[in-house]
């Protein structure tokens, strides 16, 4: 058996984007010979922005199939390698339940590898904190047209969190703060994620950085569908060797 693990969380939203603030979270240890307990062994998670790859359909996934996101900036993790920017976060699907005469429906997935550009896979817990809609789609929404020629965004649309004072971390033009845990009492509440209004239309997400999955996605009366190149904030750690999450 692994170590017991405590989680810390920070994690920031970008512009239009709600927060979810993260917290100390305790994890299980192994008892040991004598009166004393071994101190939980401390993870921080820290943000991240990913894309999804391929597109979520209940109708056509099976529990076991492969999901990935590529990040979209460098995550700098504490006394480890950074993750750099299209960094592969690799992982599957866990369960699906595809709707039925109009019944509800939902996809659960976990991304538990990060594929680094040299071909090293690190073990790492993932949480979805946030889903929005593929870049290109927000891009037609915000300027009621399409993009610009060249695939560059009009000027009259800034990126999420330009000149605004604690903007995405990772974001172009912004620092990514340094990750520290939160000196706070465990809040499950606080450390989970349940989105009804997102960009994703007819798409709910449902999260706990205390969970060992990364997300489930439902859908009332219809099936599950969050397409190809969906953006999602994530919660992200590196997890030491010998060390379990439970």
């Amino acid at each position: 058996m692994g170590a017991g693990v405590a989680l810390a969380a920070l994690l920031a939203s970008p512009s239009g984007w709600s927060q979810n603030n993260g917290n100390a979270v305790n994890g299980a240890q192994e008892p040991v010979s004598g009166t004393q307990e071994p101190a939980p062994h401390q993870i921080v998670m820290v943000p991240a922005k990913a894309e999804l790859q391929k597109g979520l359909n209940a109708k056509k996934l099976k529990p076991g199939q492969t999901v990935t996101a590529k990040l979209e900036q460098t995550v700098n993790l504490p006394d480890e390698p950074a993750l750099q920017r299209n960094t592969v976060l690799m992982g599957q699907v866990d369960a699906v339940e595809a709707s039925q005469h109009h019944s509800n429906s939902e996809i659960t997935v976990t991304f538990n590898q990060a594929k680094l550009k040299d071909g090293t896979v690190l073990p790492v817990k993932v949480t979805v904190m946030e889903l929005a809609a593929p870049a290109m789609a927000q891009t037609s929404a915000d300027t009621g047209g399409p993009m610009a020629e060249g695939g560059a965004a009009p000027e009259s649309a800034p990126s999420a969190g330009a000149g605004r004072p604690g903007g995405t971390p990772g974001m172009q033009g912004e620092p990514q703060p340094q990750p520290q845990p939160m000196n706070t009492e465990p809040s499950p509440e606080s450390a989970a994620a349940t989105n009804e209004q997102n960009g994703v239309p007819g798409v709910m997400l449902k999260s706990d950085i205390h969970q060992p999955t990364s997300a489930t996605f439902l859908a009332k009366g219809h099936n599950v569908e969050v397409p190809g190149g969906t953006q999602m904030q994530l919660a992200i750690a590196y997890i030491p060797k010998g060390v379990q999450v439970r």
